[in-house]
């Protein structure tokens, strides 16, 4: 019977998992775009609101942390790849925004780690490449709530 229990169990996740989609996000580094995110109320910031960049790229801890307003994706080299295409590939993929992918997530009851099947950026190094930095992770929801 615990065998039987186990199968359905591992059957179901397995169609979730099937019908969850692979996403594309386009990083932008040359943009000048900003945003508004929350920040801790503060003497000298009243308000809780920072103006930032729309897209940021970092390097900690050997991992690269990208950015998008309020958002963090995480890509670790060490688990996944990154591929690089041509700027006329990505015509070919379902490129969301991120405001598209926030309503996918805030439509759902999952973790945002859980949301889609597979995250991947494409960031535009040249006029005619792009790299794809496969699998990032998602992340950031564990807050405390007062």
């Amino acid at each position: 019977m615990k065998k039987l229990i186990f199968l359905f169990l591992l059957f179901n996740y397995s169609q979730a998992q099937d019908s969850k989609e692979v996403v594309y996000i386009l990083f932008d580094k040359t943009s000048h775009d900003i945003c508004k995110t929350e920040v801790e109320e503060t003497y000298e910031n009243k308000e809780g609101v920072q103006i930032v960049k729309k897209y940021r790229k970092k390097i900690e801890d050997n991992k690269t942390v990208f950015h998008l307003c309020d958002q963090k994706f995480i890509f670790n080299p060490k688990k996944h790849k990154k591929v690089y295409r041509t700027t006329d590939y990505i015509q070919k993929l379902a490129v969301k925004s991120l405001e598209d992918i926030k309503e996918i997530y805030y439509k759902g009851n999952d973790f945002k780690h859980h949301t889609f099947k597979q995250i991947n950026i494409i960031e535009k190094i040249s006029e005619t490449k792009v790299v794809i930095y496969k699998n990032v992770y998602w992340c950031c929801e564990w807050v405390s709530e007062d």
